[in-house]
């Protein structure tokens, strides 16, 4: 076989995140044969239309997914916080609660400085969060600040709501939306609309209208580290992350089996989820909330940090430690499994050097 054919069948059986560096050593090796010409020609179209494609999903524009409230105000700023990529939302698609979808729906950060503090279901309780981050040290701004990470669920049932948004937005911190971050924004576009909402959102006159756009911009996901996947409430096991349901992101608890395999439930009459996570390349450990009646559940592959403060529990955080490189042995270990044909093998909690802390609540013990 000629070393054109080679490497064009090459090329066509490649990730095409590999394109370009496959093209290089090709391309080093046919220099000076005759055909080296058609070689580069045939390699390089892969990086361009990649580079195309990217353009085109970088600058397309979404405003049409905003809600109302964020069409009549100033851009909000925001401490800058680097998405490397997006799933885009479709302007005709609405959240469960029946607000516009964020773009993007699923969040992929580049890098997170210092530690990261990923925060368990807050629900308002303003007090203990600031309780929970003095005790973890936690170091505000600069090269050497850490990252504040929320699970989402930053408000309802507790005292201090619309606070607590105003400090994590001051803090730059990354969420994911929760159920009951999405119910609150509805009710804040019904308020500002001149409707009346509900008692237990009386609140929500509270916020600010950059409050509330940040609320509308939070993400069903978020991935972090290239390892860290963080979802409100849970994933269904061997379905792909831009194949789950929306709704089940933020509202499920259980898995129940079927003839066709797992379908998530809202209630706690199945199994829970997180024991039969067993890993995916995009989610290699997952942390997540929502289900205070189990408290912190310490899975294998995934990690659940509501402890329920609102209902006088305690309010929770894990710290993984800063940079990108796992413990020695743990790189060690990964090396192995790549060798032995594993890929990117899902991660536990020790490999990922994480700590759990908890502070208790103030709030009025609830059965």
């Amino acid at each position: 076989m000629l070393l054109r054919d080679l490497a064009i069948s090459t090329v066509a059986q490649a990730p095409r995140t590999g394109v370009t560096s496959l093209g290089r050593l090709v391309s080093r090796r046919a220099v000076k044969r005759r055909d080296s010409r058609v070689i580069s020609a045939t390699l390089d179209r892969g990086p361009r239309r990649l580079a195309a494609a990217a353009a085109g999903a970088l600058t397309s524009p979404h405003d049409s997914s905003r809600s109302l409230l964020m069409e009549h105000e100033p851009a909000v700023e925001h401490r800058a916080q680097p998405v490397l990529a997006a799933e885009s939302a479709k302007s005709s698609q609405k959240t469960p609660r029946g607000n516009a979808l964020p773009s993007p729906l699923h969040a992929k950060v580049a890098a997170a400085k210092g530690r990261l503090v990923i925060v368990g279901d807050v629900h308002g309780c303003l007090d203990e969060l600031q309780a929970l981050l003095k005790q973890v040290r936690f170091r505000e701004g600069g090269n050497q600040g850490d990252t504040l990470v929320l699970v989402g669920d930053l408000v309802n049932k507790g005292p201090h709501s619309a606070a607590v948004v105003a400090t994590v937005r001051q803090l730059g911190a990354l969420c994911v939306r929760g159920n009951h971050d999405d119910s609150a924004l509805e009710a804040y576009r019904q308020h500002a609309a001149g409707k009346k909402v509900k008692d237990k959102h009386a609140w929500v006159r509270g916020l600010t209208s950059a409050d509330a756009a940040w609320i509308a911009q939070l993400p069903f996901s978020l991935r972090l580290r290239r390892t860290l996947c963080i979802v409100h409430a849970g994933l269904v096991p061997d379905v792909k992350l831009k194949r789950q349901n929306l709704q089940n992101l933020y509202t499920m608890r259980d898995l129940k089996h079927t003839k066709t395999g797992w379908r998530a439930s809202t209630a706690h009459d199945g199994r829970p989820w997180a024991p039969e996570w067993h890993g995916s390349p995009m989610a290699r450990h997952i942390f997540f909330g929502h289900d205070a009646q189990r408290r912190l559940q310490l899975c294998k592959f995934a990690t659940g940090l509501d402890t329920g403060c609102v209902y006088g529990g305690a309010l929770t955080a894990c710290v993984i430690p800063a940079g990108e490189r796992l413990p020695w042995w743990a790189e060690i270990r990964g090396a192995f499994m790549r060798l032995m044909g594993h890929g990117k093998r899902p991660l536990t909690l020790k490999e990922l050097g994480g700590t759990i802390v908890s502070v208790p609540s103030q709030q009025p013990v609830q059965d």
